[in-house]
């Protein structure tokens, strides 16, 4: 798999995702990953006070990884949103984008040393 080099938000993730995200959608995000995959949920805490962040939505994998990674991002996403007030349709930001974002950090942090990881950099095109 290739993943964006990640990014160091310092003093940690927590604090980034507070710039972006309301705290009333981070609490239904923690809700819907404690519902739908617990012990992903049970190292949230640990992961967010770090400061490696992988960003950008982007990765490249292989179609078990990907799969695998889809199959479980889709789900707490779709939950976080039902959880949420608005929810995204009635919304002009990307809150459930930002999400994914500490989301896929969450996941990938959770299989370190299982899944085969190259790290690139990125170009942003404007």
């Amino acid at each position: 798999m290739v993943l964006p080099y990640p990014a160091i938000q310092y003093p940690s993730i927590e604090e980034h995702h507070k710039r972006y995200v309301k705290d009333s959608d981070w609490k239904a995000m923690e809700l819907a990953l404690e519902q739908s995959a617990p012990e992903y949920a049970k190292g949230l805490e640990k992961i967010m006070s770090q400061p490696y962040f992988y960003n950008y939505n982007m990765l490249i994998a292989k179609d078990n990884v990907f799969r695998d990674f889809c199959g479980w991002l889709f789900p707490v996403l779709k939950r976080t949103e039902e959880l949420s007030s608005p929810k995204g349709w009635e919304r002009s930001d990307r809150y459930i984008g930002y999400l994914g974002e500490n989301l896929t950090t969450v996941y990938f942090m959770h299989h370190e040393g299982e899944i085969k990881t190259a790290h690139a950099g990125r170009r942003m095109l404007l």
